[in-house]
């Protein structure tokens, strides 16, 4: 037997979580499934200063520390699990629980059906093509900062040239490791500021047009073979840190799911946060977009 639930919340990351603490207040039913850790990406950054109201600057940890805070004294209750897969019931079978619960979540851990879902699942990162990883080096190749902050006197490639890529390099380097940023683009295209910053760091550097071959083990680490200016170069790192761009985190949605979130007035699905935002991924943003959610949920399901 699968759980009923007024609303089911995808991801806690500012998004959904901003839309779960805003349902519980309403009075809602809500259920929130996360895969890993509130907070989402928030624990891979550097510095926020952008957050209205955090304070002059704020490291993702400790926001993230704050939103799990306040997720506990609001209540939405939490489960630490994996949506596979959300369908939509067909609502005319004649079965009642079916018609005012027609979404249903699977996950690795359970069944739940609810009235509304606000889908708030991120993004997941790029893959790594184009470029031979031997098996001895795979367990080194990383897409995400956590397993690192806890290194010191490292030296860490990133392959990347956006924001993620300097805000890594720059939390990284604070913690005392050397990082190298290989950038296959010819230009920087992360925010100035954060460029900046990079640029002033003794522990950082940054290459431009270099293009990575292969990456295979080494005594302590991985070497990486890679072109640059027509030149094949070899490099020594202990980790090699992914940053070469993100996608929306929506394989377990169903087929047609745009236009049933364009309908969400109707059918019940509204989708916000990084997995719709294309290039505006901002925490700030997000939040908003969660409370906005949980308001037009509320709406729905109290008629007015």
């Amino acid at each position: 037997m699968s759980e009923a639930w007024d609303v089911i919340v995808v991801g806690a990351g500012p998004a959904g979580a901003s839309a779960a603490i805003q349902l519980r207040r309403c009075g809602v039913e809500v259920l929130v499934l996360e895969a890993r850790r509130i907070g989402g990406l928030l624990h891979e950054a550097n510095l926020l200063e952008n957050y209205l109201g955090a304070g002059e600057a704020v490291s993702g940890a400790v926001l993230a520390a704050r939103i799990e805070a306040q997720m506990a004294a609001f209540g939405p209750p939490v489960r630490h699990e994996r949506v596979v897969r959300l369908e939509r019931l067909g609502t005319a079978t004649g079965c009642s629980s079916i018609e005012t619960h027609p979404w249903q979540a699977v996950t690795d851990a359970g069944c739940y059906r609810a009235k509304s879902v606000v889908a708030a699942s991120g993004t997941v990162s790029i893959p790594l093509t184009g470029v031979s990883v031997s098996p001895e080096a795979a367990c080194r190749v990383l897409d995400e900062i956590g397993p690192l902050l806890g290194e010191q006197k490292r030296r860490i490639g990133i392959v990347g040239a956006g924001d993620a890529a300097f805000d890594y390099a720059l939390n990284l380097a604070q913690r005392g490791n050397w990082v190298v940023i290989l950038s296959r683009s010819g230009r920087e295209r992360a925010l100035r500021l954060l460029v900046q910053r990079a640029s002033a760091s003794e522990a950082i550097e940054h290459r431009l047009g270099v293009t990575l071959r292969e990456i295979r083990g080494s005594t302590d680490g991985v070497e990486v073979v890679m072109e640059r200016d027509g030149l094949t170069a070899r490099e020594n790192f202990h980790y090699v840190l992914l940053a070469i761009g993100r996608v929306p985190a929506v394989g377990y949605l169903p087929e047609g799911w745009e236009m049933l979130a364009a309908q969400a007035a109707e059918t019940g699905l509204y989708c916000v946060g990084d997995m719709v935002n294309n290039r505006y991924r901002q925490a700030a943003i997000a939040a908003g977009a969660g409370l906005w959610a949980a308001m037009a949920v509320y709406e729905r399901l109290s008629g007015q």
